[in-house]
């Protein structure tokens, strides 16, 4: 796993010294992303899952952005089961915060990007059990490192992409559907 994000990272700086860092940019620096997430844990004790997440990024050029992604996802595990006077919920909630990178392909209106994703993963867990005499609430949460390698595309300020979260040990690798808009960026005034 190390040598896929070094391999990755590598690549990313031979690509950024080929375009150049210093080339005249047709767009604004600054955005920040807000949006919606679905998720789809790959684990068969999760079930799917839903959240948002906001991202900030800053573009060297027309081709390279970089940023820090906060998400929230919301994970079913378990079950919701209701009976005669009892009630079991699990659910878990996964909160990565990620330094990114992307690549834009061309600087159209359309964008085509390919980027990655590298930092801290949390898992926290919510469980409660009640019944007509008691209720039961147990928490637990795990920290790992994790990376994201994503691709989507841009359309003016909507931005649609598809991400792979690696999560590490005992924290359910997810893939997830984002679809956000940009606030800020755009193209410059000619």
């Amino acid at each position: 796993m190390k040598r896929l994000i070094y391999c990755a990272a590598f690549l990313l700086v031979i690509i950024a010294g080929k375009q150049g860092f210093a080339q005249k940019q047709t767009f604004k620096p600054f955005k920040v992303e807000v949006g919606g997430i679905l998720a789809f844990p790959l684990d068969k004790e999760s079930g799917l899952g839903g959240g948002s997440y906001i991202e900030p990024r800053y573009s060297l050029n027309d081709n390279f952005t970089f940023g820090l992604r906060l998400e929230g996802v919301r994970l079913s595990s378990g079950e919701i089961s209701v009976g005669i006077g009892r009630v079991n919920i699990d659910a878990s909630t996964v909160t990565p915060v990620l330094f990114t990178c992307d690549y834009f392909f061309n600087n159209q209106k359309t964008r085509p990007f390919v980027g990655l994703g590298l930092g801290l993963y949390k898992r926290n867990d919510q469980s409660i059990d009640t019944d007509i005499w008691s209720v039961n609430i147990n928490t637990g949460s795990e920290n790992n490192f994790g990376f994201a390698p994503r691709i989507g595309l841009n359309v003016g300020h909507m931005r649609l992409a598809m991400i792979y979260n690696f999560t590490g040990n005992n924290i359910s690798d997810y893939l997830s559907v984002q679809l956000g808009i940009e606030i800020g960026g755009g193209k410059k005034k000619q």
